[in-house]
């Protein structure tokens, strides 16, 4: 049926899932390291997360709150896709660049600038 991989104990486990060699276990305890940081990289392409699109009255009230941030200066906290992950970051919203459809925010954690497309933000909290 095929094999699968597991990470025990720091040691990968090569386990056989068919039924003639049910049960055995293969320990690939010689592994180099550049072995398992790739198979680390694969394994973490598939915990990629697809964006999609959110509902019409959601995308309202992430507008709304953006600008009510801006205006007021609050500090929010935003979940937004980068290339292929989830973030969320504690920020404070410094601009808004309506032709590119970015907010130029300021990482209350590090305090350094980062934009971020407005059409990448998937929820967003006033402090």
């Amino acid at each position: 049926m095929g094999t699968y991989v597991l990470f025990i104990g720091g040691v990968v486990v090569e386990k056989e899932s068919n039924r003639q060699n049910q049960g055995t276990i293969k320990w690939t305890s010689l592994m180099l390291t550049e072995h398992i940081a790739t198979l680390k990289k694969v394994w973490k392409e598939d915990e990629r997360v697809k964006k999609g699109l959110i509902a019409m009255d959601k995308a309202v009230e992430v507008d709304f709150l953006v600008r009510r941030a801006l205006n007021d200066s609050l500090p929010v906290q935003l979940r937004y896709f980068y290339g292929d992950s989830l973030c969320e970051e504690r920020v404070k919203i410094s601009a808004l660049e309506a032709a590119n459809k970015k907010i130029r925010v300021i990482k209350l954690a590090c305090k350094s600038e980062l934009s971020i497309d407005i059409r990448a933000i998937t929820d967003i909290k006033i402090l």
